[in-house]
């Protein structure tokens, strides 16, 4: 055995306030002195409880669980930086870890320097590591920042550089926990395919991903953690059986559903295969049509036709069966939602399904689900029976003249080349991107996103792993503003840094003429009543600037106006404001794209700056609403952000909010702020720091 884990527990002391912590360690030694029984201060609590497995030389093993099950804990107590509090661990060979983004990176080495560091920690000489250096510089691919302090890289190019070392130092043990979800999809490719190889190679791999498919694709075995626990341990099939059942009884219980779900007979007879319902309705059988068997063997452009069975109650209204095409990893590909027709009797209804074959060479899945419509986009399933049918499309690959999964109709002919057409000027369409960072701001998405797609601006979200309705208000907005959501993974703290390097990264890749740094709390706009913010950046660019300073206006809800909760129209119902304007140059969160980097880490994301930057006289408006209510603004700054000490204690950014105190914030009485929209966009009386922080000005 390679590893072998024996009831392996991690507990961690938590206190209720920084005093408990100092009579921990000061009174139970001083009641052990005067003969009494020792009292503790704090109360335990265990990431980690009776944990027990082993993997052999060569296994891949997959670790899977939510967020806060002890995936991550597990890991550490593997790669020795953390110690148990009970069990063993015991580890044969050299591990390599890639854990938390950065981890075992020193931010002011150069990416060079860090390769010589982790290598050196692994065992390797200065000798060992040169034969090697040139092997991890291909893998990594980042070219000259190479050279560069790692301070300065986005969490790709980190990922990069952590993952080519661990992979080209050849290590007995790998370990990979969810760094994969930070590359490119090109670069995630080439990991996959590295990985392929070091499996073959003998490597052991513990592998930690919530994506099942890539579980079940990859490892032999696999756990399932929860609340620190093993809840399952086996084939990856089984675990990712039991783990999708999980999701969906706790997705059940977010919608309401009255009747718990139940594990039940898969009509598939694969790995893969697994059914659960809450006994309201099933789909009791499911064939293909020609040979009524659970799995064919097709040729592209031969139809998909299935007979599918089920039994439904005649009262449920709103009854759908959702069909959905899978690849082998049982990511979904197509498929659709039809309604089902009244069943008064409540008796066994019978459908055909048929399904245009586009598809490429290999093998799919078809999961079938019973559900019942909701509401506009939700659906509570009554069953879902998971890779119910097989289906191998086979053909040479001569015979495949399309591109990709899907064979949809493209179409070429030969046309006359179109007339000159004059240079656009200032009314043209530029391209203008928002890169909107979020984490947990579903109390401002839906304005925020209206808001910015009527003044003519495409938006990029880049989500900070939010736990509320953010990302899904995003998705609804998909194609009609929202030009994609990407992951920017939560470390446990508000990683301002990590956030501006990927809005800079970006602004580099992307294909657009303007960007702004926006954030959700804000609405942008124009100077001029009826011009939108796209026009106004586009006479400012044919005027011949490159960046755009903003006039920030603070809008906050009045202190005897009650608490009206969240759930407003912040733009309408919070009409008094104050100007706000800490420094001269306070906004510069507009620029033109440039050939060279943009460096928006020097004022903490308040500044893009860059060479030849030509920044206009005139200002915009930017209409801030850090908070909506005085309970929002508590709940912000005591339980929803969490600073890192770094950025805080090094670098000297966010300033009270970091110590944010709920008795001294204070808000202006009305007398004391302006009405813009009655009053005009007044910058006579700036404020030079925020009231609701508790700081107050002579």
């Amino acid at each position: 055995m390679v590893i072998s884990i024996q009831g392996l527990s991690k507990s961690y002391q938590l206190y209720e306030r920084p005093s408990a912590r100092l009579r921990q360690f000061f009174y139970p030694r001083l009641q052990g002195w005067l003969g009494r029984p020792p009292r503790t201060y704090y109360r335990d609590f265990w990431a980690l409880r009776d944990v027990s497995f082993e993997v052999r030389r060569g296994e891949t093993f997959g670790i899977v669980g939510r967020n806060g099950a002890g995936k991550s804990t597990l890991l550490q107590l593997i790669a020795g930086t953390l110690n148990p509090s009970q069990g063993s661990v015991a580890v044969t060979g050299r591990v390599a870890a890639l854990l938390e983004l950065g981890s075992g990176f020193n931010p002011e080495f150069t990416g060079r320097e860090n390769v010589y560091l982790n290598a050196a920690l692994l065992g390797f000489d200065r000798a060992q590591t040169d034969a090697r250096f040139d092997e991890i510089a291909e893998f990594a691919g980042i070219g000259e920042f190479m050279e560069q302090p790692v301070k300065t890289y986005s969490s790709g190019m980190y990922v990069r550089l952590a993952f080519a070392v661990s992979v080209c130092v050849e290590p007995d043990v790998l370990i990979v926990d969810e760094a994969l979800a930070v590359g490119d999809a090109a670069f995630q490719f080439k990991c996959l395919q590295r990985l392929e190889r070091m499996q073959n190679a003998g490597t052991t791999l513990l592998f930690v991903s919530h994506d099942m498919g890539m579980v079940q694709n990859f490892c032999r075995q696999a756990i399932y953690l929860e609340h620190g626990r093993v809840k399952n341990i086996g084939t990856p099939e089984a675990v990712a059986a039991q783990y999708f059942f999980d999701m969906r009884e706790e997705q059940r219980q977010a919608m309401g559903g009255e009747q718990a779900y139940q594990r039940q007979t898969p009509l598939g007879g694969f790995p893969q295969s697994a059914a659960f319902g809450d006994g309201r309705g099933r789909i009791t059988r499911a064939v293909f049509a020609d040979s009524q068997a659970s799995r064919e063997q097709l040729r592209p452009t031969q139809p998909i036709e299935m007979d599918i069975e089920l039994e439904y109650p005649a009262a449920t209204p709103n009854l759908e069966l959702a069909v959905a095409l899978q690849n082998q990893r049982l990511i979904e590909l197509a498929g659709r939602r039809f309604p089902l027709p009244d069943n008064p009797d409540g008796g066994a209804r019978r459908f055909r399904i048929r399904i245009d074959n586009r598809f490429t060479i290999g093998d799919y899945f078809i999961t079938l689900r019973l559900v019942q419509k909701i509401g506009v986009s939700q659906h509570m399933p009554l069953q879902s029976q998971i890779a119910a049918l097989h289906f191998q499309n086979v053909a040479s690959i001569s015979e495949i003249s399309f591109l990709g999964v899907v064979n949809v109709d493209v179409g070429m002919e030969e046309v006359a080349a179109p007339e000159p057409v004059a240079a656009p000027g200032a009314t043209s369409a530029l391209r203008i991107v928002a890169l909107l960072a979020v984490r947990n701001e579903a109390a401002y998405m839906e304005r925020c996103l209206a808001h910015l797609t009527a003044q003519g601006i495409d938006v990029l979200v880049i989500d900070n792993d939010s736990t509320d309705a953010t990302v899904e208000i995003a998705r609804r907005w998909l194609g009609k503003g929202v030009i994609g959501i990407e992951r920017h993974p939560y470390p446990g703290h508000y990683d301002w840094q990590g956030i501006l390097r990927h809005k800079a990264e970006l602004a580099r890749s992307i294909d657009a003429d303007w960007f702004i740094h926006h954030d959700a709390d804000e609405i942008r706009q124009s100077t001029r009543p009826g011009e939108t913010l796209a026009a106004a950046i586009a006479r400012l660019d044919a005027a011949g600037y490159n960046a755009i300073d903003f006039d920030e206006f603070v809008f906050l809800p009045l202190d005897d106006a009650g608490d009206a909760g969240q759930d407003i129209d912040y733009v309408a119902d919070l009409r008094h404001a104050y100007y706000f304007a800490p420094r001269p140059l306070h906004r510069v969160n507009a620029w033109k794209k440039t050939a060279e980097p943009v460096d928006l880490l020097g004022h903490g994301g308040h500044q893009a700056e860059f060479p030849g930057r030509q920044l206009s006289p005139e200002r915009l408006i930017l209409r801030h609403y850090p908070f909506l209510s005085r309970r929002h603004l508590i709940e912000k700054y005591t339980r929803e952000r969490v600073y890192s000490d770094y950025e805080v204690n090094v670098l000297g950014w966010h300033g009270k909010r970091a110590n944010f105190q709920a008795e001294e914030s204070w808000l202006p009485p009305r007398e004391e702020l302006i009405e813009p929209d009655v009053d005009g966009w007044d910058t006579s009386a700036p404020r030079r720091t925020h009231p609701f922080l508790g700081v107050r000005e002579n």
